[in-house]
């Protein structure tokens, strides 16, 4: 059930009201980097950006919290330094320096850990998904084109085969699971306006699957098994089935479209289009153009859209307009555009989401912007916090007992569907039961305590619980006074309501979680 400015949250045979919090976008400062910076990129937690200056050839480390350059490096070669990419565990940064070299960037020190030779100049870059092997996938592009693959360990090429020729290579994406690299090519390409599939394994050609005119760019569906191919000069987007490896849908948008992005949790397709500015959004599921967002000052190939994990607020650039733009991606809706002063391009967003960085091409700095937005219900936060532990039960650096107490933590939220289900927080909230729910999620919170004693930082997904814990209680609070007046159990619980915001302001969230908990048992006592 869904009403204007809040979205309800249904317990039992109660139905509460979560309050939706301010969604806003401010600029909190900006920092200079350079005279030319191209490409931005952002370690996990937000802490840090890397920023290649293409004039000097230099990378600007900029700390995000103090909002100061942290160090320069540079890169050697001469200028052209761009497309920083980070690591899927954050350990590398990865800056292109043309003509032929790729810098990797050591991000605990902050030092060039190593340098990868290629045999034209670097293009794109993507990483596996899994985080086992710690490839890199580098795309090189000018008249001779290939893909190569390096084994991160290592730093070297362990395999490379001849791509079709082309110099548009913008479009550069890997599956899921880690099988298929996909590319598009365009213009001088042979053939001409094609999607090409590449077996990772074997590293061989599979397929060359025909789409429209000029494809620049690629999102994946969140199953991975189809591609939506931006298609500029036919105005349009190709959906590729990758199973059949052959379109199934063209769907013709009223702009040219350059960027495409898949929102979080994979339900609808945003295409970036300039002409008619504004944000194409396409229904993932039934493959239908649903609606046009307007921005003015989009400008491709500049601007992008990121998308929060809060599945809500995304956030765009428009370089003309020298905007950073917030997005709600449900209704669809423009809630808030700020001016930069200069020409947004590049952006990049905080895991959390609570921080957006964007270059300024004209200005030579980086914006930094703060993001405020929904207070999430128990139910999103759980399934947000599973979607976070999963990708990091996916790394090869986990030890057995650090993978034990994340799989620990899965259970406690979301049941052991094999063999215990009906045991985890999830399925005590579909019964309408938040007490129970919450006991799992303190139990949950305990587990992701223990893995970060272990070594595993956990705190964002603690914290990230236990606010949710404290919405949901005190709108449950909230109605039980509605239907009971100010009981003497109604009094108690908000006491415990108010010890246990304490608890969480002081970042002890098991024991915030604990006090939630004792608050919604007051009315069964």
């Amino acid at each position: 059930m869904k009403m204007r400015g809040i979205v309800l949250v249904v317990l039992g045979s109660l139905s509460i009201p979560m309050a939706v919090m301010a969604q806003d976008i401010t600029v909190e400062g900006t920092v200079k980097v350079g005279s030319s910076p191209r490409g931005i990129a952002m370690t996990p937690d937000g802490s840090k950006s890397y920023v290649p200056d293409i004039g000097t050839g230099s990378i600007y480390v900029v700390d995000n919290l103090t909002r100061s350059v942290k160090s320069i490096l540079a890169v050697g070669g001469g200028r052209g330094a761009r497309n920083p990419a980070i690591s899927p565990d954050g350990r590398y940064a990865v800056v292109l320096a043309p003509p032929d070299a790729v810098v990797i960037i050591d991000t605990a020190t902050d030092l060039i850990a190593g340098k990868i030779f290629v045999p034209m100049p670097p293009s794109n870059v993507t990483f596996s998904t899994d985080g086992s092997t710690m490839l890199m996938y580098i795309l090189t592009a000018t008249s001779y084109n290939y893909l190569s693959k390096i084994d991160m360990a290592t730093f070297t090429i362990v395999a490379q085969i001849p791509m079709p020729k082309t110099i548009l290579t913008n479009g550069f994406v890997l599956t899921p699971d880690n099988r298929y690299a996909l590319s598009t090519s365009a213009w001088s390409s042979d053939p001409v306006n094609s999607l090409t599939v590449v077996d990772v394994q074997t590293m061989q050609m599979v397929a060359q699957v025909p789409v429209g005119r000029t494809p620049v760019s690629i999102a994946l569906s969140s199953d991975g098994m189809k591609a939506f191919v931006a298609n500029y000069a036919s105005s349009s987007v190709s959906v590729v089935d990758l199973s059949l490896r052959a379109v199934v849908a063209e769907l013709v948008l009223p702009g040219h479209p350059y960027r495409v992005r898949s929102s979080v949790g994979g339900a609808s397709v945003w295409a970036v289009c300039d002409t008619n500015d504004g944000l194409a959004s396409i229904d993932a599921g039934t493959l239908l153009f649903t609606a046009m967002v307007a921005i003015p000052g989009i400008t491709v190939p500049k601007n992008d859209i990121l998308f929060r994990n809060d599945k809500r607020l995304a956030v765009a650039t428009a370089t003309e307009g020298g905007t950073l733009n917030l997005v709600d991606v449900a209704s669809p809706a423009l809630i808030k555009s700020i001016a930069t002063g200069g020409m947004t391009t590049d952006i990049v967003l905080s895991s959390d989401g609570s921080r957006a960085c964007a270059v300024d091409e004209m200005n030579g700095t980086v914006v930094l912007a703060k993001i405020t937005g929904f207070a999430e219900n128990l139910s999103d936060a759980i399934v947000g916090v599973l979607d976070a532990l999963r990708a990091s039960l996916a790394s090869a650096a986990l030890n057995r007992r650090q993978r034990w107490l994340l799989q620990d933590a899965i259970e406690k939220l979301e049941g052991n569907r094999g063999g215990r289900a009906g045991s985890g927080a999830l399925d005590k909230l579909e019964k309408g039961d938040l007490e129970a729910a919450l006991v799992k999620v303190g139990q949950a919170i305990g587990m992701l305590m223990w893995s970060s004693f272990a070594g595993v930082d956990t705190v964002d997904m603690q914290k990230r619980l236990a606010e949710a814990s404290s919405v949901s209680t005190e709108q449950y609070i909230a109605a039980k006074e509605r239907e009971l007046g100010a009981t003497d159990a109604v009094i108690a619980a908000r006491e415990l309501l108010a010890q246990g915001k304490e608890a969480l302001t002081g970042g002890e969230y098991f024991r915030a979680v604990w006090l939630f908990r004792t608050a919604v048992g007051a009315f069964t006592e």
